[in-house]
């Protein structure tokens, strides 16, 4: 398995700029996250498959992105985010997306027109997180935080006060 010789992402802040996207595939494309992850089998030092466990690999470079149980499920970039391309017509504008730990969890945010309440002007973002490490299932969050780098994810996760999360795994 091998790391690529150049990070995804090239900008200092680890995002990208996504507000030109109007679908899903467009903005996995300006974002570099068009890829798709694997599970390989892993393997002990006689040869043998190490039961329980496999790799979660990209398929671009073959890059390691995480060891998961074998109850893990892939949820892919484009299945974890498709269902903002819905949102469209309600006013829903992509911004920024991002990746932490070279492809581990990534991230996509986008929000809706702002909203004047009492004289405030309130920010609808939505951001989508997902991993491929097994550190966390997919989420989705509503937030008044524009998200441009970890802190501010971070921020957002711990200040959202409507979210969804589903798991990688299933329920046996």
């Amino acid at each position: 398995l091998g790391i690529p010789a150049e990070p995804l992402f090239r900008s200092a802040s680890g995002t990208v700029d996504i507000s030109s996207a109007t679908n899903v595939n467009e903005a996995l494309e300006l974002s570099d996250m068009n890829w798709f992850v694997d599970s390989k089998p892993l393997y002990d030092e006689n040869g043998d498959i190490y039961g329980g466990f496999c790799a979660n690999v990209r398929d671009k470079d073959n890059a390691l992105l995480g060891i998961v149980s074998d109850k893990y499920r892939i949820v892919q970039n484009e299945d974890a985010f498709n269902f903002v391309n819905d949102l469209s017509t309600e006013g829903f504008e992509f911004d920024r997306a991002g990746v932490f730990k070279n492809g581990k969890s990534i991230w996509l945010m986008g929000h809706f027109p702002k909203e004047t309440i009492l004289g405030d002007e309130i920010d609808n973002n939505i951001v989508l997180v997902n991993s491929h490490d097994g550190s966390s299932g997919v989420k989705v969050m509503m937030t008044p935080v524009r998200v441009i780098c970890a802190n501010m994810l971070n921020l957002a996760l711990k200040s959202a006060e409507r979210s969804w999360n589903t798991r990688h795994t299933k329920r046996l």
